[in-house]
């Protein structure tokens, strides 16, 4: 809407422009800066000990050590339960490590639920972000922010995030059909 007849390399110009504002005023703000100095002394301690940080351990071993064929890289190894002996051992061995698939994010979905699951999540949040419609732009922006917050964190792999989008798909859902039928926009 803003950009829709502005030529392509005014947009790059003003994507760059705004690149580097955001990066110069960013590392300013205290948040910002309290991170970088606990990362920076997460770092000189590592590097004393010679051990690697705990959310890299834990992305090799969800995202390369438990696959035990190509079977299990394809569909994932699912949600593992007490109830079977394979979850109670992959729980004492994520509480001996102290790593947890919803510390690493895309790996953790990964480990869970294969590549073949990560393709088709990877196409509904494509088809979910370029709807040129104006009445999904709420779904747009919530999934763009499903889809960005899951590379970080394990918000996939929480069972309530699924009950989060539904509450979210039906409320936007609710709106449109309030917006066109009963505001007269459109006839039944």
């Amino acid at each position: 809407m803003l950009f829709n007849h502005v030529h392509w390399y005014k947009k790059v110009i003003i994507l760059g422009l705004g690149c580097i504002l955001v990066m110069s005023i960013f590392p300013k703000i205290p948040a910002v800066q309290n991170m970088i100095e606990l990362t920076q002394e997460q770092n000189e301690r590592n590097r004393g000990n010679e051990t690697e940080d705990i959310r890299i351990q834990a992305a090799k071993f969800y995202g390369y050590e438990q696959f035990p064929s190509l079977t299990n890289r394809l569909f994932g190894n699912g949600v593992f339960t007490f109830k079977s002996a394979w979850g109670r051992q992959m729980q004492a061995v994520t509480e001996s490590e102290r790593v947890y698939a919803v510390d690493v994010g895309i790996f953790g979905f990964n480990w869970s639920f294969g590549i073949f699951s990560i393709v088709c999540l990877l196409v509904v949040f494509y088809k979910a972000i370029v709807v040129r419609s104006q009445k999904y732009v709420v779904g747009r922006y919530y999934f763009i922010w499903l889809f960005v917050s899951s590379f970080a964190s394990g918000a996939l792999l929480y069972p309530s995030q699924i009950i989060v989008t539904v509450i979210v798909l039906y409320l936007i859902d609710t709106y449109n059909y309030k917006r066109l039928y009963l505001c007269g926009l459109k006839s039944a």
